[in-house]
């Protein structure tokens, strides 16, 4: 299955006159962690579901082909929501359901964080 999306989709780029901050020294404050993946559901990135063997065979079974779309590298950091959104009615709102379904049943191990 081939997706389009109907809205753009922005490039991001860095201009190399930013002032990035210097991370070598540490700064004194305190960071938080991020917090572990509680569970796969409809928000959660595309390239996080195809990483998973379980996650990707849903994917692959409820949307054929959707993962090798030469597209896939300017929408794997989205969401199923998001590129439903963009995809003109390919992506139906029965499919998501239908997906978010059986993401509710997959365990989340250390080893797909």
């Amino acid at each position: 299955m081939v997706v389009i999306l109907s809205a753009p989709v922005a490039a991001c780029t860095v201009d190399a006159t930013d002032n990035l901050p210097d991370f070598s020294e540490p700064s004194g404050e305190s960071t938080s962690p991020v917090p572990p993946l509680r569970g796969y559901n409809l928000d959660t990135p595309i390239q996080l579901l195809a990483s998973n063997p379980v996650t990707f065979a849903i994917l692959e079974e409820n949307i054929p082909g959707f993962l090798e779309d030469s597209n896939y590298p300017l929408f794997k950091g989205m969401s199923l929501k998001n590129v439903a959104a963009l995809s003109s009615g390919r992506i139906t709102p029965k499919v998501l359901e239908t997906i978010a379904e059986k993401l509710k049943s997959v365990p989340v191990s250390t080893a797909s964080n």
